[in-house]
């Protein structure tokens, strides 16, 4: 059985055991009144923060589409409990969203964070533009090419399911980088590799210290493929 197989039932399963509990005791929704809704201007910058999504988040608040301009950004961290994150070279920092219990936030230093139940997050961000991706996610995937900056700290963390990622890092700078996986197989491409566990691989390149670029991927179970490509 195939992956993508397994993770239909598990999500088919997961929503029959939402749909009992919500008969036998509902609950109000955890989008709240005003979610949703888009920020109205470009966002200064980002800090890291981390935020956890229930189980049965996937299934809570209203279905939002829409498109968040991120102007002169450098961070992005996204939560999302089921669905898909792609990643793209443009030259406009964007991100294109659809799905439910959809929520922004922004803190009044400029921490964003943009989290939702299930759908998919498409982010587009140029060259060098990104010093910090953070994405949390429950199940899915995330794949695509993602062109950072220097330094910068990339951190992908998915419970089950697969990361296909090509991290693109300014000429010259220094790598590390960091795969594992519970349950699956872990790659790294582009980097001088060195197995440390089963599941786990390290990986390097030598390079400007001041412009460090740090990546951590993790998989509970699936498979891990990160391969650095220098700009």
């Amino acid at each position: 059985m195939s992956s993508e197989e397994v993770l239909g039932l598990l999500v088919v399963a997961l929503t029959l055991f939402s749909l009992a509990v919500a008969i036998a005791s509902p609950a109000p929704a955890l989008g709240g009144g005003g979610a949703g809704t888009p920020l109205p201007t470009p966002v200064p910058g980002w800090g890291r923060r981390n935020l956890s999504i229930p189980l049965l988040a996937p299934w809570a608040g209203t279905r939002a589409e829409g498109r968040i301009e991120l102007g002169n950004a450098t961070g992005l961290i996204v939560d999302l409990g089921a669905g898909k994150v792609t990643f793209e070279e443009g030259n406009e920092a964007r991100v294109e969203y659809s799905g439910t219990g959809f929520r922004v936030s922004r803190s009044p230093e400029g921490t964003v964070n943009l989290s939702m139940g299930a759908g998919t997050v498409r982010v587009v961000l140029p060259p060098g533009a990104a010093s910090l991706i953070s994405v949390n996610l429950s199940m899915g995937e995330v794949s695509g090419r993602a062109p950072v900056g220097g330094p910068a700290s990339v951190s992908i963390d998915v419970g089950m399911g697969d990361i296909e990622l090509t991290v693109v890092v300014p000429g010259g700078s220094a790598v590390r980088a960091n795969a594992s996986v519970g349950w699956g197989e872990a790659e790294l491409e582009g980097v001088n590799p060195i197995p440390t566990s089963p599941g786990r691989v390290l990986g390097e390149l030598d390079g400007d210290e001041s412009r460090l670029v740090e990546i951590g991927a993790d998989v509970g179970m699936g498979s891990v493929l990160v391969t650095v490509e220098r700009g």
